[in-house]
């Protein structure tokens, strides 16, 4: 009979430890996780902020460009005024 009780404790403690190394290895899953998280939301933010950036680059170029049109259309207009 000790033989078969030795065996249950050991079967026992085997389960517990495979228990215990499932949720060591959940936990380190977990972890990993939470730290790709976090640097997909740092990603984002400095994604953000670089469309951010380009779109005030951007708009600023086409609002220098549409002055400077506006200004060829006024000077052109009053040369075709003068001409009259």
């Amino acid at each position: 009979m000790t033989d078969v009780s030795d065996r249950a404790g050991a079967s026992g403690l085997a389960g517990e430890e495979s228990t215990s190394k499932a949720s060591e290895v959940q936990q380190k899953v977990q972890e990993g996780a939470s730290q790709v998280l976090g640097q997909v939301e740092q990603a984002r933010g400095q994604m953000g902020d670089r469309l951010r950036e380009q779109v005030d680059t951007r708009s600023t170029q086409a609002g220098s460009q549409l002055h400077s049109t506006a200004d060829a259309v006024r000077r052109t207009s009053e040369q075709l005024r003068t001409r009259r």
